[in-house]
């Protein structure tokens, strides 16, 4: 794995294991490893680009998940 790869890898692993409980709660399940660090690095892509926070950006992508409209 080159360098970028691993800094990458490493800020997944890092956003999955800060915020697992909230992204299961956000996303009302519980999260396999493979769901887990695909949630993270969809998380870490959007709050890069768009400079925000962590929580800005777990806001930002799972909205209001307790609206039924949207959980369809």
């Amino acid at each position: 794995m080159d360098i970028n790869a691993s800094i990458i890898d490493q800020q997944v692993r890092g956003l999955a294991d800060r915020l697992l409980n909230e992204l299961e709660d956000a996303l009302h399940k519980k999260l396999d490893e493979t769901r887990l660090r695909s949630a993270a690095f969809v998380l870490l892509c959007v709050k890069t680009i768009l400079d925000l926070t962590d929580g800005e950006a777990l806001e930002l992508l799972t909205g209001n998940r307790s609206d039924p409209q949207r959980m369809g």
